[in-house]
């Protein structure tokens, strides 16, 4: 099955905002080709809005307590609300792709559509093994999600996480100062961030800038603001600088200032590596080619040369120093060039094409 011409249903536990991750790159790659419809998370509303010829962003209102009923009960439920949103979007659905296991998990009664189940963190698990084992696809980002979509369904595929190359062609207005720049991008509100080591760096490596962007109140990503303490520590610091959430198209031309990048996150027993076993901040950051300092990420454990990484949490820091020290070697041309080759390998448009792959070699029905 090729993905064009289609009219895809993408359902995001992320809403539609400035900051986007794989479920908004997706639907733009997606909707150059397609027809695409991003369900926002619930609301007290029905709307819509275009972004672009091809790509509208749907709020919705939904019926409470549907993870709490029978399968049988709520795959009905599921399959009657989805026929209401394209009465109201006056749209026949090809294929529901579902990266929210919390809603729409029940697709048993959708078989005239094509079913994606597209898991591509470990975070939240409401109702992942019905999504798996009603879908025609499994998508995952990770070896230790493909072990848990596994049982539930033949067709599980590792798709690694995506890297967008799409930019603002438009120069970075704020001015940086001598100092070694150091860069940190994200949702600054996640509990499992390594302040602690961070904070650490910032009062060992005075002659660094620690630049900070993302939100630190509620954002389409969070509706949690970061700790307050947390902030007020940032503030404290002559070094940090916030410089608050920026539109994910002018993200590159700020990692373009950055001398290194950093990804600390608290990865301590099973569970943490399994959660942070492949983040998706490291795909932008490879996209740079700037060198990283990054936390324990299980599936770079075998690609050690894209980036500097800590195998344990108390070594973060020794780690940023290493590259403090020889920052030359680190960001030498032909490392850098090997970091964007990678990403590039990866782009939203390649992994698509991997997935028309897959599809056409299970579903020649469908082509």
């Amino acid at each position: 099955m090729l993905l064009t011409g289609k009219n895809i249903l993408i359902i995001s536990p992320e809403a539609w905002g400035v900051n986007y991750v794989s479920k908004h790159h997706y639907s733009v790659e997606l909707s150059k080709k397609n027809n695409v419809f991003f369900l926002n998370p619930p609301s007290d509303r029905f709307e819509r809005n275009e972004i672009s010829s091809n790509l509208e962003i749907v709020d919705y209102v939904a019926i409470r307590g549907v993870t709490r009923l029978p399968d049988a009960i709520s795959g009905l439920i599921i399959k009657w609300s989805i026929g209401i949103l394209e009465k109201k979007l006056d749209v026949s659905f090809d294929i529901i792709w579902n990266f929210d296991s919390s809603r729409f998990f029940n697709l048993k009664y959708l078989k005239s559509k094509f079913r994606i189940c597209h898991i591509v963190d470990m975070a939240e698990n409401i109702k992942r093994p019905v999504l798996a084992e009603t879908a025609d696809l499994c998508l995952c980002t990770s070896d230790f999600i493909h072990r848990e979509l596994s049982p539930f369904n033949s067709n599980v595929y590792k798709i690694h996480h995506g890297y967008s190359s799409e930019r603002k062609k438009q120069n970075v207005k704020d001015e940086f100062s001598d100092k070694i720049q150091v860069g940190y991008i994200g949702n600054l509100s996640r509990l499992a961030i390594d302040w602690e080591s961070i904070f650490k760096m910032i009062e060992l490596f005075p002659h660094c800038q620690f630049n900070f962007i993302g939100n630190y109140d509620s954002s389409n990503l969070s509706k949690k603001p970061i700790e307050e303490n947390v902030l007020k520590n940032l503030k404290s610091y002559q070094n940090v600088r916030l410089l608050g959430a920026q539109q994910s198209s002018l993200i590159p031309n700020y990692l373009e200032k950055f001398d290194i990048l950093l990804c600390a996150y608290k990865v301590e027993n099973e569970g943490d590596i399994k959660q942070h076993s492949n983040l998706h901040k490291l795909m932008e950051y490879l996209g740079s080619g700037k060198v990283i300092v990054s936390s324990y990420s299980y599936e770079y454990r075998n690609e050690v040369q894209l980036l500097e990484m800590a195998n344990d949490r108390k070594d973060i820091v020794d780690c940023f120093d290493k590259v403090i020290n020889n920052l030359g070697y680190y960001n030498s041309s032909e490392k850098q060039k090997e970091r964007r080759l990678f990403a590039q390998r990866y782009s939203y448009a390649n992994n698509i094409k991997k997935i028309e792959q897959i599809l056409s070699n299970y579903t020649p029905e469908m082509n």
